[in-house]
């Protein structure tokens, strides 16, 4: 990964790191599956990138992928432990958590990966309809939750930096939320960094960033 020291943002997510489940294409959802070492090795790599930012704070997910992520972060950058936040925990896929993706039939791939180019409420509507995503938490649900869980952060963080540590699709939902589900987003690859935009900061914070 390239080092980048440039953040605008007072806040950035992060992806964790691969598991094994990442790497058998199985969907985890909710399921507390811990990091590999290739996991490992890329949130050593994401801390390099976060040098020099002037980070105050480290939260996650408190799902052991996502907190052992934040914890090699915060050691690197000489912060204090991460804190946890529930709101931040994955998308829950109910009966389908633990399925290789790739081995789903085609039409509950289709009503669960609708797409990032539009609202996915619409097609996953025929999904719940079918039957098709048992105890699937909804999209919109989730970005909601994980939006809440920003907002908390930032208000008990004020005036601080903060690397929030969480899962790609509650972070892509999250940042969905955060544009008002008017722009639609692709979830982040393991380790991935991704810092708020200027308005999505004021959805988050309600101050404008400068």
């Amino acid at each position: 990964m390239p080092v980048s020291t440039d953040f605008s943002s007072p806040l950035a997510f992060v992806r964790h790191g691969q598991t094994d489940w990442n790497a058998a294409g199985r969907l985890q959802g909710q399921v507390d599956i811990p990091l590999n070492d290739t996991g490992r090795e890329q949130a050593r790599e994401a801390a390099v990138q976060f040098e020099g930012g002037g980070w105050d704070a480290v939260v996650a997910s408190p799902l052991g992928r996502a907190l052992e992520t934040a914890t090699i972060i915060a050691e690197h950058l000489g912060l204090p432990a991460p804190e946890t936040d529930e709101g931040l925990i994955e998308r829950g896929y109910g009966e389908l958590e633990g399925a290789v993706d790739a081995e789903l039939p085609a039409e509950t791939r289709r009503v669960l990966h609708p797409g990032h180019d539009g609202d996915p409420g619409p097609i996953e509507a025929v999904g719940y309809r079918l039957g098709l995503l048992p105890g699937v938490e909804h999209s919109r649900e989730t970005g909601e939750r994980g939006l809440a869980a920003v907002r908390r952060i930032v208000a008990a963080h004020p005036g601080e930096r903060v690397i929030v540590v969480a899962h790609g699709t509650i972070i892509r939902l999250t940042l969905d939320a955060l544009d008002d589900w008017q722009r639609f987003h692709s979830s982040p690859r393991n380790a991935e960094i991704i810092e708020l935009d200027a308005a999505q900061w004021t959805s988050a914070s309600g101050v404008p960033r400068a």
